[in-house]
């Protein structure tokens, strides 16, 4: 029984220990997120980036950290970032419950550029909102959700492409994209939720999926 306890504070242990290791490379911060196989997560950036190209693997201590995950905040309010390039590496960017997202407010952002192959399913809740300066976004071809206030707030947005793996784009999700003026829904989507494109004041043309419900 010792023995079991004992495995048991030792897992647990090391848990924290691994989550608690950062380290700066550059103007990005890493987490520790796992050591078998290791893996990091872009924690936090220097408030003064201007480019962020967020790179697949990043060595520390001897150790190559495969980057599979952008933390909730790890942009937030980074006023002078104006381009970010987002690798095949990344299937997660992590969000809390109605709190700021990724790139929260990165008023200078101007281009997202998703590399090939991304395995990324969802552009979770409040991603990109405030990002007045973002014009155009193509959505990788893994995302099946668009969540609640994704892109709220995107108001030099003209255009989005909205690929055949979305099924779901959620609440306010496009609200107060002021310049965007039309929108091609594909038919993969059968769920918009309420207000997603709200205040779209220039938006002339929507094509809505016959089988989706609004």
């Amino acid at each position: 029984m010792k023995r079991i306890i004992f495995a048991i504070c030792t897992i647990l242990c090391a848990n924290v220990l691994f989550a608690q290791t950062r380290f700066w490379i550059d103007d990005l911060q890493y987490e520790v997120t796992s050591t078998n196989p290791p893996k990091v997560k872009v924690y936090d950036a220097a408030s003064s980036i201007t480019i962020a190209n967020i790179p697949a693997t990043v060595t520390y201590n001897e150790t190559i950290y495969s980057v599979t995950t952008i933390g909730n905040t790890a942009f937030f309010i980074c006023s002078s970032l104006t381009s970010v390039s987002i690798p095949n590496s990344v299937t997660t960017i992590e969000y809390e419950e109605w709190g700021p997202g990724a790139f929260y407010e990165c008023t200078s952002l101007t281009s997202v550029t998703f590399e090939e192959g991304i395995n990324l399913t969802n552009i979770p809740p409040f991603t990109f909102p405030g990002c007045s300066s973002l014009t155009s976004i193509d959505i990788p071809n893994s995302v099946t959700s668009i969540g609640y206030c994704a892109f709220d707030g995107c108001s030099s947005l003209t255009s989005v492409t909205i690929p055949d793996s979305v099924t779901s784009i959620g609440y306010c999700a496009f609200r107060d994209c002021s310049s965007l003026t039309s929108v091609t829904i594909p038919d993969s989507v059968t769920s918009i939720w309420f207000r997603a494109f709200y205040d779209c004041s220039s938006l002339t043309s929507v094509s809505i999926p016959r089988n989706c419900e609004v």
